[in-house]
């Protein structure tokens, strides 16, 4: 039990849950422990939300997609992770990405009965489900409008940061230079000039019609530089 619990503990929802309640959350449910090997589909895009699945070992790549096609994400994302919880509730409960596993992966299953019916009648759960969709959510609604000032260079950063998941270690971005340009209302050359001087200051490696971003973090870095040489 020791270990389980040190497991559950690891998760963000079932942090701050004494050992009781996770006592007897192990009596009332089953959680399904489920090994994927490498390159294994977990989750496909627009498949039904019916389940809470927890990442807790090994790495996955999500596949990303622009509703007109024209721009496809795909990043590497890093254990521990929950693959969207907030498809399981709201007016669309269908998955937005694709999930596939990049090396050989662990996860943990909670049916979404299991979920509403035993999980969100303990408070410290439901408080943590209810923290992790709304810190999400203002994260994205306080990005989206904070462009306000911002040079062509931070602008192109934040989109990119903006679509990305906040557990990604590397990002590859297919897009034609000309949708890119389009997305922030610029030219093909001028959105060609900053990720030319990107490849060369190796934030990012250009290729035709793909742009792998190896840290985004250090890609975000460049807009904090960007915003003090500003002020």
């Amino acid at each position: 039990m020791n270990t389980m619990y040190n497991l559950l503990l690891e998760l963000p929802f079932f942090q701050g849950l004494c050992y009781e309640d996770l006592t007897s959350i192990l009596e009332k449910i089953t959680l399904k422990f489920q090994e994927f090997k490498a390159d294994q589909i977990i989750v496909e895009k627009g498949s039904s939300a019916n389940q809470l699945l927890f990442i807790m070992e090994g790495r996955i790549l999500k596949e990303s997609t622009s509703l007109n096609g024209k721009l496809v994400m795909e990043e590497i994302i890093r254990s521990p992770y929950v693959v969207e919880p907030h498809a399981l509730f709201g007016w669309s409960t269908t998955f937005f990405s694709k999930y596939t596993t990049h090396t050989d992966t662990e996860a943990l299953i909670v049916s979404k009965d299991a979920l509403r019916t035993e999980l969100l009648n303990y408070e410290v759960f439901k408080l943590n489900y209810l923290n992790y969709i709304c810190y999400n959510n203002q994260l994205l609604n306080n990005q989206r409008w904070n462009l306000e000032g911002q040079s062509l260079e931070e602008q192109l950063i934040s989109i990119f940061w903006n679509l990305s998941d906040k557990n990604c270690i590397q990002q590859t971005i297919k897009v034609k230079m000309t949708d890119l340009a389009h997305f922030i209302n610029s030219t093909r050359l001028n959105v060609s000039k900053i990720l030319n001087h990107w490849n060369d200051t190796q934030l990012i490696e250009l290729s035709r019609q793909e742009i792998i971003v190896p840290n985004p973090k250090k890609l975000l870095m460049r807009k904090d530089i960007l915003r003090r040489e500003r002020e």
